[in-house]
């Protein structure tokens, strides 16, 4: 009944071209286009790509299949011609591709649902917009307004289309750096905020090149002497009414809000390499730049990894180690199931501390049990392979195929001239600006 509403709605709305989009390993969104006379065959059908052109799988087994969730159709609102349906990844005979970032998310999605529970979480976009030389394209500082915040209108149809594709904005707002902007999203299911957080993605960076001619840089750090890129995710868990678990500023913490951060605490080292996923993740994690370098956790401190927010009524997490280079599907999965494992084992965490944690002495923190974050893509590829945990959620497979393309990308990097210094490189920016 869905395929046959949905197909009245699309020759309802006029569009002239589909576009079957999907988010391969390493978050980048692929898509294949058919003229609309072929919407009902493709929904019956799926579409066959090659895995391997797309780093999803070997060349030897490349033949996988694309499969629309035809509940995700939507016109492109600056290209109304155009309409979009977002798909999953399978193998060719149409059965579930184990490896496919959407599945893995749908995974965790049901086992909150078997649980009566939903998750909630609500990610905070940061970007910079450059010019064609990837020189910032202002001069504006944190939360200044036009005139100094130059492109404000230009940050504001971005919002205006957001709305068009359905998505809700909290905030938006100049951020720290020159040219850097944060477009926070609302709360929203894990499943519908990473769909819609790569439609945005997407439509941040054709909005620039097509308005202005400028460019976007999702880069975790694209200059060595200003902020990086950091994708903070609020998260809470609610019952099937919707109400919160994790209590609230006149009940403080329940025990499951403090498990939650627990699971989140004890396993941030294991799956920092899927939150911080590239060799320019760790030019962003290091101490006195708001990018947690530590495992600790605290009300209202922006060095912890994570954060509690002082002025909400309602108690949430924020995650503040991962970078726009993550794959949301992936990073959404693994906070979640950390947590979720934290509740199920009651998982405590170390003492919540309101100190700068990066001011602190290697033996304050070894006496507060505060755990370093790794240091290098190596150090986080190796606690990835370790870690049982991962393997459990992710699977062998995706992990052997991640972990073993990660390190082809640090071996590259690490044959470079300039790569022991700890400014961004030539070959980082070669590999990252644009791609990232």
């Amino acid at each position: 009944m869905i395929k046959v509403d949905i197909i009245n709605t699309i020759k309802e709305s006029n569009v002239k071209h589909l576009q079957w989009i999907f988010t391969n390993v390493a978050g980048q969104l692929k898509g294949v286009e058919t003229s609309i006379n072929l919407a009902e065959k493709v929904l019956a059908d799926g579409l066959g790509i090659d895995g391997s052109s797309v780093g999803m799988v070997d060349t030897e087994a490349s033949d996988l299949k694309i499969l629309p969730d035809p509940t995700t159709f939507k016109v492109v609102p600056w290209a109304p011609n155009v309409g979009r349906i977002i798909c999953n990844v399978a193998h060719s005979d149409g059965s579930e591709f184990s490896s496919d970032p959407r599945t893995i998310l749908q995974r965790v999605e049901k086992k909150l649902v078997d649980q009566q529970l939903v998750g909630q979480v609500r990610p905070e976009l940061e970007f910079y917009i450059t010019d064609e030389t990837a020189v910032s394209a202002d001069t504006a500082e944190y939360m200044d307004i036009d005139p100094l915040d130059e492109f404000a209108s230009l940050r504001r149809l971005m919002v205006d289309y957001m709305h068009d594709l359905g998505v809700e904005p909290k905030t938006y707002h100049h951020e720290c750096g020159p040219g850097q902007w944060e477009i926070e999203f609302g709360f929203n299911t894990p499943l519908a905020t990473a769909d819609n957080y790569q439609l945005v993605k997407n439509m941040v960076r054709q909005v620039a090149l097509f308005e202005e001619g400028l460019e976007i840089t999702y880069m975790p750090k694209p200059y060595a002497d200003q902020a990086g890129n950091g994708l903070h995710i609020h998260q809470y868990i609610a019952d099937s009414q919707g109400q919160s678990v994790f209590g609230n500023q006149d009940t403080g913490l329940t025990p499951e809000a403090k498990h939650y951060i627990g699971g989140l605490l004890a396993h941030a080292y294991d799956i920092t390499a899927l939150t911080n996923p590239i060799v320019n993740s760790y030019k962003r994690l290091v101490p006195n730049h708001e990018a947690p370098v530590y495992c600790s956790w605290g009300v209202a401190n922006r060095t912890a990894l994570v954060r509690v927010p002082g002025y909400e009524q309602n108690i949430r997490a924020e995650y503040r180690a991962g970078d726009t280079s993550a794959n949301i599907y992936l990073l959404l999965a693994l906070l979640l199931e950390s947590g979720l494992d934290g509740i199920k084992n009651k998982i405590e965490p170390i003492e919540g501390t309101s100190l700068n944690v990066d001011h602190l002495t290697d033996d304050q923190r070894r006496e507060m049990k505060i755990r370093k974050l790794p240091g290098s893509l190596e150090e986080a590829i190796n606690a990835s392979n370790e870690s049982s945990f991962l393997r459990g959620v992710l699977g062998d497979t995706f992990i052997d195929g991640f972990v073993s393309d990660k390190r082809k990308e640090w071996n590259r990097y690490i044959t470079t001239s300039d790569h022991e210094t700890t400014v961004v490189t030539a070959w980082e920016l070669e590999n990252y600006f644009r791609k990232a």
